[in-house]
């Protein structure tokens, strides 16, 4: 062979080589993100139920109904808002007629205590008697999980109780749940398996719990089938 051959067979051997370096570390990309990908797929309802339970819950009972207490006595009757007229909620008491009223129902005052008359309307902290008597209510729970609360764990139990209605949005396909039971798993897994994504590599409709493990494995096959393309090109 002359110089040339002899340099071109080289540069076709060192390229040849390149490639096949190439193709091992794309096997070992490829097949390190499959196995992380695939954990993260044993995951896939934790991340659902996650993004449920995380979600900023505004709760429906923005009141305390007078119908949740529990109580054979009305020791409660002075623990009335005067404005909303539900069981009060964090409530202050007018300086001048001792009537109280919720934190929120206090903003919707003009300058006029709505009982009494009394002008200007001020108002004052509760005293600890009247603390103690509203902390020590008992009130079933609102979403009717059977649980009896007292007054004073009310709104942390509201935010933690596991029938609280939630709603879960799909990124996908934008459908909005209400969800109203637990555990979620049935619902999540229901929706997983029916919505579907299609995949930008092959064009088919994969369902979301199955999505993430095809749109990898397409990718696989669609690279090695190029680079075993182009080693063939090299020879």
């Amino acid at each position: 062979m002359n110089s040339n051959q002899i340099e071109q067979t080289n540069r076709l051997n060192s390229e040849k080589q390149k490639l096949i370096e190439l193709i091992v570390e794309i096997e070992k990309f490829l097949e390190a993100k499959r196995k992380f990908e695939l954990n993260s797929l044993r995951n896939i309802e934790d991340i659902f139920i996650t993004q449920i339970n995380n979600q900023n819950f505004k709760s429906p009972f923005t009141k305390i109904d007078l119908n949740l207490i529990i109580s054979e006595e009305k020791i409660y009757e002075n623990l009335i808002c005067i404005v909303c007229l539900d069981l009060s909620d964090n409530p202050n008491a007018c300086e001048k007629c001792e009537k109280i009223c919720c934190k929120e129902c206090i903003k919707k005052i003009d300058d006029t205590c709505p009982f009494c008359r009394y002008k200007p309307y001020s108002t004052r902290a509760l005293s600890l008697i009247e603390k103690s008597i509203l902390n020590s209510l008992k009130l079933n729970c609102p979403y009717e999980c059977g649980e009896i609360i007292y007054y004073e764990r009310y709104h942390y139990h509201l935010n933690t109780c596991r029938n609280k209605l939630k709603t879960f949005n799909c990124n996908n396909c934008k459908e909005i749940f209400e969800l109203q039971s637990y555990p979620y798993t049935d619902i999540v897994n229901t929706h997983l398996s029916k919505c579907e994504k299609k995949c930008i590599y092959c064009s088919l409709k994969i369902p979301l719990i199955d999505f993430v493990r095809h749109e990898y494995e397409c990718l696989e096959k669609i690279l090695l089938s190029k680079i075993s393309s182009s080693i063939h090109v090299v020879k």
